[in-house]
């Protein structure tokens, strides 16, 4: 570019989920209220979350973790993912499906100290199972870091009147630095 190289190495993370499986991504539950897995893969779906079984909204507690995402040399580092949400209640969900980031995982969920990131999107509305991106989350807080998503599903939030049971399905995982336009 402008007659100089320049080595672009812009991708730190990357799950498609959908044919592949979960790669380094492990499932930790917290509360299951009877149910036997709160996360799963699902090859035409990708990694999907639920908490209705058999007509019945359970309260429960459940996080997909990513790897270790080594942001050392970041600049501007951030997230996407394609997501879809059906059922739930439109208003609750984005109280119970959360993104969280964190830059000293200890290897469990109930003792990390996890920051929420900011959804930058509305979450789809329920009302179908129309996969669209999460808007983008930025990460350029954590240049120079090592950190751990998680994406926690929980319907087991104090002050809530009974469980709503969303279904909540993602793919196409990246953490990367965003695309270089060409400027020529």
């Amino acid at each position: 570019k402008n007659n100089q190289w320049i080595a672009n190495i812009s991708t730190y993370l990357q799950a498609k989920f959908v044919g592949e499986g979960p790669g380094k991504f492990t499932m930790h539950t917290v509360t299951l209220d009877g149910l036997s897995y709160i996360w799963r893969y699902q090859a035409a779906y990708g990694m999907t979350a639920s908490s209705y079984v058999s007509g019945t909204n359970h309260r429960v507690e459940g996080w997909l973790v990513s790897p270790n995402i080594r942001l050392k040399k970041s600049v501007q580092p951030q997230l996407t993912f394609d997501q879809a949400v059906r059922y739930g209640n439109v208003n609750d969900n984005p109280k119970w499906l959360n993104v969280m980031v964190t830059n000293n995982f200890t290897g469990d969920v109930t003792t990390t100290e996890w920051k929420f990131l900011e959804w930058p999107a509305e979450l789809p509305d329920g009302s179908n199972w129309v996969f669209q991106t999460s808007g983008i989350f930025d990460l350029s807080e954590y240049n120079g870091q090592t950190i751990v998503l998680g994406f926690r599903y929980d319907t087991n939030l104090d002050g809530i009147d009974g469980p709503s049971a969303p279904t909540w399905e993602i793919q196409n995982l990246l953490v990367a630095e965003p695309a270089e336009e060409d400027a020529e």
